[in-house]
């Protein structure tokens, strides 16, 4: 008959094979509860370590791309990145829908998000223009794409494109609203504001 005494544990057993597995197994279990009881203050240390790991791993807040969803390029530029993007944390936001609101979007207004692009970042940070865009590109993977569009000499060349084109990108809007072809009652209001005088 052998005798064995864990100290830690308190365990006496006996006629017990004292290499076997099932045995070590017992006086760690009964080991790690011992020094769990005889020091709390390491258990809530470990408990609060890992709740930080698991918030670490919780997606971070979605970058959101404001785009006029009556504009066809536009469209077009959405369905590609969408594709591109995946699973990455980006929104894609139609300012034509009745929840696009300037109080859910850090203020940005319609008429603001129709006259130049606005990207507001996943920090909150609103960029607007060939910021907007190049925020918009590294939010869907493209951080390239984005680097390339500021290197000097580039960043201005096309930034000063972009304001051309939303632009020309507004006209053409009030005209299709003029025309009657395709106007939203938001286009419709910013068309009477901007152009007051036409029927």
């Amino acid at each position: 008959m052998l005798r064995k005494l864990c100290k830690n544990g308190l365990v006496f057993t006996r006629g017990l094979d004292t290499s076997s597995t099932q045995f070590v197994a017992t006086s760690s279990q009964l080991l790690f509860k011992r020094n769990r009881s005889s020091n709390p203050q390491s258990t809530v240390a470990d408990d609060t370590k890992l709740k930080t790991d698991q918030g670490d791993k919780e997606k971070p807040h979605s970058a959101k791309v404001l785009y006029d969803g009556e504009c066809n390029i536009c469209v077009h530029e959405i369905r590609v990145l969408r594709v591109i993007a995946k699973e990455k944390p980006v929104d894609f936001v139609d300012i034509n829908t009745p929840d696009f609101t300037s109080e859910a979007f850090r203020g940005v207004t319609y008429e603001m998000a129709m006259k130049e692009m606005h990207v507001i970042g996943a920090d909150g940070r609103v960029h607007v223009q060939g910021d907007a865009i190049r925020e918009m590109y590294r939010s869907c993977g493209l951080g390239w794409l984005a680097t390339a569009t500021q290197l000097p000499g580039v960043k201005e060349v096309c930034d000063k494109m972009y304001i051309k084109f939303a632009e020309y990108r507004l006209e053409k809007a009030l005209d299709r609203c003029d025309s009657g072809t395709s106007c939203s009652v938001k286009l419709t209001h910013l068309r009477d504001k901007l152009r007051p005088h036409q029927e």
